[in-house]
């Protein structure tokens, strides 16, 4: 990360699959809930929440995640919360305050198992058999005589 070598950080996520991939690349992180962290209260000398605030469902949820992470970051320390700006060059936010829809692009995953809310390669199989048994249903009934172009 081009950071001081000397400093211990420590990465915390919900979803296992980007646990995963930081994991793979050399990083200490575990999966956790952002609204009930698993650390003792002031462990930490900062903390920074980037993109995950407007993933997080209701005004409420979002403020106890907040204070959650001020909980264990010691008295004195320093938290950085980063959101998406309401100007976004693909999309126009009507309110301030909307929930966004988080998917991992496939792109990222490398391999990984799911779990994360994109459909996994297994369910990809599923459909693409799905869609093989349909049309090899359709093709046996056309040379029974059967027309399903209408």
């Amino acid at each position: 990360l081009g950071v001081n070598k000397s400093l211990y950080m420590l990465g915390s996520d919900i979803c296992p699959k980007l646990v995963a991939i930081a994991k793979g690349r050399g990083h200490e992180v575990m999966t956790t809930d952002c609204l009930s962290l698993p650390y003792r209260s002031g462990i930490f000398d900062a903390g920074i929440c980037i993109a995950v605030l407007h993933h997080i469902s209701t005004e409420e949820r979002r403020v106890e995640a907040v204070r959650e992470m001020v909980r264990v970051v010691r008295p004195g320390g320093q938290v950085l919360v980063y959101v998406w700006a309401m100007e976004q060059n693909k999309k126009k936010f009507e309110t301030q305050d909307v929930m966004v829809p988080w998917h991992l692009q496939p792109r990222y995953t490398r391999g990984f198992e799911d779990g994360c809310g994109h459909i996994s390669n297994t369910k990809k199989k599923r459909n693409r058999k799905k869609k093989e048994r349909i049309e090899e249903s359709e093709n046996n009934s056309s040379q029974n005589g059967i027309d399903h172009t209408h």
